[in-house]
């Protein structure tokens, strides 16, 4: 993990803050969900069917006041008043059935029947006191009200019925609690992860970032304004400032400037001898340029005078060659005295063999002449 790059360290630790930020959004979400859930529960179900326990009893009570008031009035109103608030109870019941059959609660509908078949026994024999109370008179109206060992009254009925009324309100309402109570849970524990996820973000926040931070000042070196200051300063030429460096440090960044700024340093001194290298190679060099220029002008002043030796040699050539010509007349003339006469040959013999001695040493000295332009490239 240290030796990531900078940007995997950072995206890392971002990724991991994020992660839990939103596993603690998700787990909050689902809290809320329930809790939600708990709160239109109340709301939709255990609030409205509390009431409706209420009214249920309501409409007994009813039941039973409009009942005893026909028996004491002999009002046959009464039974109609007595006829509606049955009806009302009967529709409540209605309303419990239809919810127990869709939520499957079978203990419920069984408390449902044993209540109605309760309510239906006291309506029953409600009706059957009033009517004895109208028809018979009041002896015979108050044995079915009392009633007997054997069988109990309608006094006796109204409290069995009155009891179960309250035992299934009674069920009703820690149903309600039950369910406030796991809203209350899911409200308690939505708000423990909301500040435990919100803790352990920070916490993990400062850690990784605390984390990040120590590599990167790892891989600096030091600060990170530091670096870029040596850096400046070794770009601008300034090879001899002070490199700090931790012990051991030979990865970080100042390492890595202190190395950087050490070879540098050699490779300016190596350049700098081998300039003066250079320099004094160069010295050398014109030196001999010198000794070179000298000894070339000596040379040119030795072909002037070799070129006026030749000059003067190509003079006497010009002149022996004059002289050959000459000599060829002479031949020829002597050629016509031969002709002339035979008497004169033994003196132009004589003289054919000086021309031809003159004729030898013309044809040395032109060898002469030829070698001498030859070493002289003329």
């Amino acid at each position: 993990m240290q030796n990531l790059r900078i940007k995997w360290q950072l995206g890392i630790g971002f990724a991991v803050v994020i992660a839990l930020f939103l596993a603690t959004l998700v787990m909050v979400g689902v809290l809320l969900s329930r809790l939600t859930g708990g709160v239109e529960t109340i709301d939709d179900k255990t609030l409205p069917f509390v009431l409706t326990v209420d009214e249920m009893d309501l409409s007994r009570s009813d039941v039973q006041q409009f009942l005893t008031d026909v028996s004491a009035t002999h009002d046959p109103d009464g039974y109609k008043d007595a006829e509606a608030s049955a009806q009302r109870f009967q529709a409540d019941v209605e309303k419990f059935r239809t919810r127990y059959k869709a939520d499957g609660d079978s203990e419920g509908l069984r408390q449902l029947d044993s209540l109605e078949a309760d309510f239906h026994h006291f309506y029953d024999l409600g009706k059957a006191m009033a009517a004895a109370y109208v028809a018979q008179g009041m002896e015979a109206g108050n044995q079915l009200m009392k009633g007997s060992d054997k069988q109990p009254g309608f006094d006796a009925a109204s409290e069995a019925l009155l009891e179960k009324m309250r035992g299934f309100r009674k069920r009703q309402v820690d149903e309600a609690h039950q369910i406030t109570a796991e809203a209350r849970h899911s409200a308690v524990l939505t708000r423990d992860w909301m500040l435990g996820g919100s803790l352990v973000s920070m916490l993990l926040a400062a850690i990784l970032g605390g984390w990040i931070v120590r590599n990167i000042i790892r891989q600096l070196g030091g600060e990170l304004h530091d670096a870029v200051e040596l850096a400046r300063r070794v770009a601008q030429g300034h090879l001899q400032t002070s490199i700090e460096v931790q012990p051991g440090d030979s990865e970080s960044l100042m390492a890595q400037l202190q190395s950087m700024q050490e070879s540098l340093s050699q490779i300016v001194g190596q350049v700098r001898e081998g300039a003066e290298s250079v320099a004094s190679a160069s010295a050398q060099i014109a030196h001999g340029n010198h000794d070179l220029s000298t000894r070339t002008a000596h040379q040119a002043s030795g072909l002037e005078e070799t070129a006026a030796s030749t000059e003067q040699l190509g003079a006497t050539v010009k002149q022996n060659a004059d002289n050959a010509r000459e000599a060829n007349q002479v031949a020829l003339q002597a050629a016509e005295v031969a002709e002339n006469g035979g008497a004169l040959v033994g003196q132009v013999v004589d003289t054919m063999k000086g021309i031809n001695d003159s004729s030898r040493k013309i044809a040395d000295i032109i060898g002469v002449i030829d070698g001498i332009a030859f070493q002289t490239n003329i």
